[in-house]
């Protein structure tokens, strides 16, 4: 699951720096960012990352039953899971758009001219894959 020389998790040793704590960690490419809101609500629309084919994402959920899956697995494909089902791997499988959708039943939407819930699932980061 990547975890450093000192047998630390990558999400617990992030350096994203936020006024509170995100309801989930996406490390990409190197670079970890917080993705959702302060009340630990995921929100739409999501954060965007761009991979190359056979790069991987990882995904750390805090305070969330489930893991999210792949909108398009053939895209990108779901791998290893930690121990403690908090966190997961995805491969950039080939080119196209996936979103990892949590299994939430509603999050904050950001377009209207109010925040407002909405109901369904909630993306946590929208990825698209290149050549």
């Amino acid at each position: 699951m990547g975890g450093s020389a000192s047998g630390t998790p990558w999400w617990s040793q992030s350096r994203v720096i936020t006024p509170c704590g995100p309801p989930a960690l996406v490390r990409a490419a190197g670079h970890v960012i917080g993705v959702g809101t302060c009340d630990q609500g995921l929100s739409k629309p999501p954060q965007k990352v761009t991979l190359i084919v056979g790069q991987r994402i990882d995904v750390h959920m805090n305070g969330y039953d489930r893991l999210p899956h792949s909108s398009v697995p053939v895209v990108l494909a779901p791998g290893a899971v930690s121990q403690d089902r908090a966190t997961q791997t995805y491969r950039a499988a080939r080119p196209g758009h996936a979103q990892l959708v949590s299994g939430t039943h509603g999050c904050l939407a950001f377009r209207h001219k109010e925040l407002k819930e909405v109901p369904g699932s909630c993306p946590v980061v929208a990825v698209t894959v290149v050549p």
